[in-house]
């Protein structure tokens, strides 16, 4: 837009931090987090793919993980141009700019691992919601474990009580 002979600009910016920030603050991600942030640019850049966009490679300033970790990406796509882009290589150097990102080596080993899988971006999406099921499914298994412990270990306390009670009545 042109106002008084000065020509401006204006995007929204996505929602949350970017990953540069948050490389720069030295901000850590689980296995879970890492999932579902690989599966939110994995599907925008899929989704770009599958439609034939070009793109440039986007870069830590580029992406954006707000509070629940749900990623965005700012608008690196352009229209299509004769040339040939490998997947495999994008979706590596992507992974491999996850890695000061990650909390300990369970999660390195989870990027390193993807990475040298050579996926484009929608396998990569799939692989990532398969890895983020997992983790649901985890959770609940989890749950259900601590609410089972948690019922017997009441259960357990009032057998005792109840034992205790029954001994004073002896005496």
């Amino acid at each position: 837009r042109q106002i008084n002979g000065w020509m401006y600009y204006t995007r929204e910016m996505p929602h949350g931090r970017s990953l540069e920030d948050m490389i720069d603050t030295k901000a850590k991600f689980g296995e879970k987090t890492l999932a579902d942030v690989i599966a939110g640019v994995a599907e925008a850049m899929g989704q770009a793919e599958t439609q034939g966009y070009h793109y440039r490679m986007p870069t830590p300033r580029d992406i954006f993980v707000d509070e629940e970790h749900q990623a965005s990406i700012v608008n690196v796509f352009r229209p299509r141009t004769g040339k040939t882009r490998d997947y495999a290589a994008d979706t590596g150097r992507f992974l491999m700019m996850l890695r000061p990102l990650c909390d300990g080596p369970r999660a390195r080993h989870l990027v390193e691992e993807l990475a040298q899988q050579k996926l484009d971006w929608e396998k990569l999406r799939r692989r990532a919601e398969d890895l983020q099921e997992q983790h649901r499914q985890d959770s609940l298994l989890k749950r259900a474990d601590t609410r089972e412990a948690h019922e017997i270990a009441a259960a357990r306390s009032a057998g005792v009580g109840a034992s205790r009670a029954r001994a004073a009545r002896a005496e």
